[in-house]
């Protein structure tokens, strides 16, 4: 979804994630390398770019050309959305299929990290992690030191888990066991504490990052 903050953009995510798709917002400012990136780090079958978009052959447009991914204009035309295939790239006879309905366990959203670690890791979360529950830390938080769980009182580093947090990274088993406990709770780099209550106070970083 190469579309820019707007009404489409919320249609198309809602119709997507719906229909048992996947949404995947890319930033409209990304240069053609980058849209490349993304496009093949998550095998994506089409792009929605703005209407006009095409003809103009912006950066999005290129790099889903040379990755055979589908091109489609989405845009607002006054009455309805409109769904307007330029190029259907690898999807081509692949038009009439059923049209399944996501449940809870379905990805319905990727996203990557910023690359302030390295290189940008897709991150999928599902239907269920985008429902997110609330309360005290404690019921979504585990402190860890090396491995082992640390007591009430005591600093850990911070792993969160839960219905809302994200299972692993995208194709990216080496990201996996580096970032996820075997718990499969997911290691954030904070320094906290929790207190009796369940109530966390971080405390710090294990790592401090500054970007340039």
């Amino acid at each position: 979804m190469a579309l820019p903050n707007s009404y489409e953009l919320i249609v198309s995510f809602l119709s997507i994630t719906r229909r048992i798709g996947i949404a995947a917002p890319l930033n409209t400012n990304y240069k053609g390398q980058e849209f490349e990136f993304y496009i093949k780090d998550m095998g994506t079958a089409a792009i929605l770019i703005p209407r006009g978009s095409y003809e103009k052959e912006i950066a999005a447009v290129t790099a889903a050309r040379t990755l055979k991914a589908a091109i489609a204009e989405y845009y607002w035309d006054g009455q309805s959305v409109v769904l307007d295939v330029k190029k259907k790239g690898g999807l081509t006879g692949k038009e009439y299929q059923d049209i399944e309905t996501a449940n809870e366990s379905d990805v319905a959203l990727i996203l990557h990290t910023s690359r302030t670690t390295g290189a940008s890791k897709a991150v999928p979360l599902t239907h269920k992690n985008l429902i997110k529950p609330t309360g005290r830390a404690a019921e979504g938080v585990e402190l860890d030191d090396n491995g082992d769980a640390v007591a009430r009182g005591e600093e850990g580093e911070e792993c969160i888990g839960g219905e809302n947090v994200m299972h692993g990274y995208l194709s990216n088993p080496i990201a996996n066991a580096s970032f996820l406990t075997n718990t499969n709770f997911f290691r954030t780099g904070d320094l906290g504490k929790l207190d009796e209550d369940g109530y966390l106070t971080l405390t710090g970083r294990i790592k401090d990052i500054i970007n340039k």
